[in-house]
């Protein structure tokens, strides 16, 4: 089977990660995939699956991918996004072509739990064909080494907030409260790494990492460097308004860096609170508990052990291919 993956196709980004990962999953089963990046005209995107020959398509996010899909009779699977279920069902028109797009799909993919009730409550009528596939997470750090980068010392407080550069991952959360600690401490740094995908925000991150001496703005890299810089963190950060699932805060538990993370629903579907990592509604929440755990280092080590036996239960690679190969046999192929 010919099977194309419809996604942004952006490096560094969890969309592309996460469509890479599935593409080899389905090739280990001896499919062909072919990756098609989502372009603003439908007519692109139509040429591109035509020219594919594609036999399945798999679209990334009921929205971005489904406001394509609408013009297509190629059989299509949809993976749900954060945005899909958190923030896009506000807008009616939206919510619209979504509906649409989820029920014409062969099946319905969430990440976890939280992603499967809320699309439940929005298309009751898709259950029959909605299921959870959690993500597969294989971590690979290089040598790469952020803090040597950056000429920080291992005495100091390296946070790292892998994160896209527009509103919605909200960056800037918590800028004002490292700033302020920074003015007692002069050992904390915030370190951004993400893709600009919003120019004008991009520009304000940029402004305001340049007049600051503890925020650090660096472009996307490699992922394997991404995962060395992990390892680097003192904690590994997610401050998002709006998450489906997080790769990188699997990620770094996955290497056994303690994470903390904004209370969402997307963030606590996968970090539970003490336990796995830590959980944060306020910025002045997030320095009292960054203070606790940067100096509670038994705590610090319960959440690393804690989180891999997590990751090792729920997000293996192997389960996650076999789940996925698995789904080609309920799809109903034309004749």
């Amino acid at each position: 089977m010919t099977i194309a993956i419809l996604s942004i196709c952006e490096s560094g980004t969890g969309n592309t990660t996460s469509a890479r990962r599935v593409g080899r999953h389905l090739e280990a089963a001896g499919h062909t995939i072919r990756y098609i990046c989502l372009r603003e005209s439908t007519e692109e995107v139509m040429h591109d699956l035509e020219n594919a020959h594609s036999d399945l398509i798999i679209g990334f996010h009921a929205y971005g991918s489904g406001k394509h899909l609408l013009h297509t009779q190629i059989p299509y699977v949809i993976i749900f996004g954060g945005t899909d279920i958190n923030e896009l069902p506000k807008d009616a028109e939206k919510l619209h072509v979504m509906t649409h797009v989820v029920q014409s799909a062969q099946q319905c993919i969430a990440y976890s739990e939280a992603v499967e009730a809320k699309a439940k409550t929005l298309w009751p009528n898709i259950t029959n064909k909605l299921s959870i596939i959690e993500q597969g997470v294989a971590v690979q750090p290089s040598s790469f080494s952020l803090r040597q980068a950056l000429s920080l010392e291992t005495t100091d407080i390296l946070f790292l907030l892998p994160a896209g550069l527009r509103d919605v991952k909200d960056p800037l959360y918590l800028i004002e409260e490292v700033q302020k600690w920074r003015d007692e401490d002069a050992h904390i740094n915030l370190v951004i790494i993400g893709v600009k995908r919003d120019p004008l925000y991009a520009e304000k991150v940029q402004s305001i990492a340049n007049a600051s001496q503890c925020i650090h703005l660096l472009d996307v890299i490699a992922q394997e460097d991404l995962h060395a810089a992990m390892q680097d963190a003192s904690i590994v950060l997610n401050t998002s308004k709006s998450e489906g699932c997080c790769n990188t805060i699997l990620e770094a538990m996955a290497l056994g860096t303690p994470v903390m993370a904004r209370a969402i629903p997307g963030n606590i579907a996968i970090v539970e609170h003490e336990i796995t990592g830590l959980v944060f509604d306020a910025p002045e929440q997030w320095r009292e508990q960054a203070e606790k755990l940067i100096s509670n280092t038994t705590l610090q080590e319960s959440l690393s052990q804690n989180a891999l036996q997590y990751m090792k239960e729920h997000h293996d690679p192997g389960v996650e291919r076999k789940k996925y190969q698995k789904l080609l046999h309920t799809i109903n192929m034309p004749l």
